[in-house]
């Protein structure tokens, strides 16, 4: 009975023994999960550098992989959203061809005007789709875009005169070319009503408005944002009158003398002087120019001297622009669309690929007299004028694919390219410190088994032991 009593207690020890073994093999298994702590553990100063490293780089790639994969999501339904888009553009395309051709009866052709409008607005409003809140196309991103001038209804006499245009978008840049000679003229741009910029009072320029340079203002505006100008001096231009009405083809129809004709002008009217440090004028043959202006192209103003840009968070897509002039003069504006906003998919700090954007079209008439008509049947003329933009939209959709395809392409190769050092990282974390999550199951599982065998022994040695005291009794 001794002997079995020190059995039992033999493998109470062992598995007591085997119990601490258990539980070493799971504390190093939860180390194993923490890279971190195995170094530290371990008292590996480097070790604990270069775990904490990986694991963060890890970390950034993982929320890479996240990224690449809801870039793809938003792809997919892009190239979706383009198929759906063809198939609208080619019915609208047919419908166009049928009210083009004379033979059309007029009640016919009611009937397919009204099916062509109802297919544009569906195109107009898949354009504007979104996915889980984020937007699948952009319109200045349409393979159609429209050239858009200001000027032609400006006449030179005295006054104030405005022109105003439908300009498609509420954000954007409008290059503004003015010559007003030496009398001196107002010009201001006004979006939906309110004013956003202005030249202030009496804008100079050398000579008459039909001789000598322009003075460039670059005006940036749209809402949410702080609106700004840029002065560029130009060069082209001499004593030559040209009209721009008889003359077209500006600025390649002025002769270029290689001078800034209006340098005391606007030196004058943008920094409030004409001279240099030692007070000569321009018309010195040793006077300095310290002004800079040459070498200014790009820097952006909300005021300099005379002339500001005013913030009015204006969501209207009409531009006017106005001269206020006691004589004649000249003036050429283009309006320039807003830059696509391209995207970035992954982590920026690596791996991250910049996305370009894809748009559908405006379905408009390219007629910028008429503030670009939206697109109609209605009549045999406009059906002519749709089948032609139906055509130019059509031929566009393959160029948005083309985007949609190289966006997949670059992502599915950095994709592949952050899976793959992910995997690299966790080989180097689990070789840091020896010990692997793996190696750790191993010896969990042995320490288990020994522990229930002992369990085992254990039960009968107790049952043997109460066999033997119930017989003595």
């Amino acid at each position: 009975m001794l002997n079995l009593i020190n059995s039992a207690q033999s493998l109470a020890s062992s598995m007591g023994t085997v119990s601490s073994r258990s539980a070493l093999s799971i504390q190093k298994m939860v180390s194993s999960v923490d890279p971190v702590k195995r170094a530290r553990n371990g008292n590996d100063s480097g070790g604990i550098s270069l775990a904490s490293n990986l694991t963060n780089q890890s970390t950034f790639n993982n929320g890479s992989v996240r990224a690449f994969q809801n870039a793809m999501t938003i792809m997919q339904t892009q190239s979706e959203g383009l198929r759906q888009a063809e198939k609208i553009y080619d019915r609208m395309l047919a419908l166009a061809s049928a009210s083009a051709d004379p033979t059309t009866l007029d009640s016919d052709r009611m009937v397919l005007s009204y099916e062509f409008e109802s297919l544009r607005q569906e195109s107009l409003a898949l354009g504007k789709s979104s996915f889980n809140g984020v937007g699948l196309f952009d319109e200045s991103s349409a393979s159609t875009q429209y050239d858009i001038t200001f000027g032609s209804e400006l006449s030179d006499t005295s006054g104030v005169k405005a022109e105003k245009k439908d300009v498609l978008y509420n954000n954007g840049s409008i290059e503004i070319d003015v010559n007003g000679g030496t009398a001196g003229e107002a010009y201001s741009l006004w979006q939906g009503g309110q004013k956003i910029f202005d030249t202030g009072p009496n804008w100079k320029t050398n000579g008459s408005a039909r001789s000598w340079d322009y003075d460039r203002f670059i005006v940036e505006f749209g809402p949410n944002k702080e609106n700004n100008f840029q002065f560029v001096p130009m060069t082209p231009g001499d004593g030559t009158d040209v009209f721009l009405d008889d003359a077209p083809g500006y600025p390649d129809n002025l002769v270029d003398n290689n001078k800034f004709d209006n340098k005391s002008y606007y030196l004058k009217q943008l920094l409030g002087t004409t001279t240099d440090e030692n007070g000569l004028t321009p018309s010195d043959p040793n006077y300095k120019d310290t002004s800079g202006w040459e070498s200014r192209s790009g820097e952006k103003y909300t005021s300099l001297g005379q002339v500001s840009a005013n913030d009015v968070n204006n969501d209207s897509t009409i531009l006017e622009l106005r001269v206020s002039s006691s004589t004649w003069y000249q003036v050429k504006g283009r309006y320039i669309p807003p830059n696509p906003e391209s995207s970035v998919a992954g982590n920026t700090k690596d791996l991250g690929i910049t996305l370009d954007s894809v748009g559908l079209g405006l379905l408009r008439e390219n007629d910028d007299a008429n503030d670009f008509p939206i697109l109609s049947i209605a009549t045999q003329k406009d059906a002519q004028k749709a089948l032609a933009a139906m055509t130019n939209e059509i031929e566009g959709l393959s160029t948005q694919f083309n985007k949609v395809f190289n966006n997949m392409n670059q992502v599915e190769i950095s994709l592949d390219a952050t899976q793959k050092q992910i995997s690299a990282n966790r080989k180097a974390l689990d070789e840091i410190h020896g010990d692997s999550f793996e190696n750790g199951l191993i010896e969990l599982s042995k320490s288990r088994i020994a522990r229930s065998q002992s369990a085992s022994l254990m039960t009968q040695a107790i049952n043997l032991n109460q066999d033997i005291v119930n017989m003595l009794i």
